[in-house]
């Protein structure tokens, strides 16, 4: 064991010199993009520091006893260190941040009776947690769709939402159709959606 820090566990954790975080909270550990966080510590002993790594505005010496709010994009780690003339004392807290719009979707082939450009593909536990479900699905084309996913289907007019895939894991397989139109081909409709078919998800950030 340090030796500093042996003599500061021997002592009274009052004694000046030994640097102590006695609370160091945040106000969740899972957030949505764009949220605000609260991290609130009580330290003694020595110089305080929060450093946040990505760099956040509010990060750098703090006083013994504070409360920080943070704006948070992406995953973020935050730490706080004391340093006293006997040791430093630090604890860590780790943000995961979670989006809450995803594009799913993908190549579009011209398939099926009546015919209709399709897109079906699974989206794995590799890229998307089991926990996630979603809100709602919204048509990005100038044109009608129709989108299928565990016994769900859903036909959204051009530019349309929908909230009947609530609820729904979004890990699983997912099937976009885009019908063709009277008299219209399959290269014309693949052309119209830029032989991509791809839908917008709104889903939750939290279990």
């Amino acid at each position: 064991m340090n030796l500093r820090r042996f003599l500061c566990l021997g002592i009274a954790a009052t004694l000046a010199g030994c640097a102590s975080i006695d609370k160091f909270t945040v106000s969740t550990f899972v957030a949505c993009a764009g949220e605000t966080v609260t991290a609130d510590w009580v330290a003694r002993g020595g110089d305080v520091t929060l450093t946040t790594t990505p760099p956040l505005r509010g990060q750098g010496p703090q006083d013994a006893q504070g409360t920080r709010r943070f704006a948070v994009d992406q995953d973020t780690t935050l730490l706080l260190e004391v340093r006293g003339l006997l040791n430093t004392d630090r604890g860590e807290n780790k943000i995961i941040v979670r989006p809450q719009v995803q594009w799913v979707g993908g190549a579009a082939t011209c398939t099926g009776q009546p015919l209709a450009v399709e897109f079906s593909g699974e989206i794995s536990t590799a890229t998307a947690s089991p926990d996630r479900r979603a809100i709602s699905v919204k048509n990005a084309y100038t044109r009608s769709i129709v989108v299928i996913k565990d016994g769900v289907v859903a036909e959204m007019g051009p530019g349309g939402e929908t909230d009947r895939f609530r609820n729904t894991a979004v890990v699983g397989v997912w099937t976009i159709r885009a019908p063709l139109g009277a008299g219209e081909s399959c290269d014309v409709a693949r052309e119209s959606v830029a032989n991509r078919l791809v839908v917008k998800m709104q889903m939750n950030c939290r279990d």
